[in-house]
């Protein structure tokens, strides 16, 4: 599985916080908030693939569709493949 340090997104971000941030400064990243989650998840975990499924409706494809567009955003291919 690849690091966080294979995505480009990310390690852009690392490096605009590290030149001219504050130590404590929060960072902001232009993502919905839910669907981040997951994405933050499956990089700390990335065995452990998210699973969008109700008893009532079944898979939510819709919901895995735009995780993955997020997932290929930000360069966490594993995820979005």
């Amino acid at each position: 599985m690849e690091s966080i340090n294979e995505s480009k997104y990310f390690e852009a971000q690392v490096s605009r916080s590290q030149s001219g941030q504050q130590p404590d400064e929060p960072w902001f990243l232009d993502a919905h908030p839910d669907l981040f989650e997951h994405l933050l998840c499956f990089i700390r975990r990335p065995d452990i693939i998210p699973l969008f499924w109700d008893k009532t409706i079944g898979f939510d494809y819709d919901l895995y569709n735009t995780l993955g567009e997020k997932a290929d955003f930000c360069g966490v291919s594993a995820l979005a493949d």
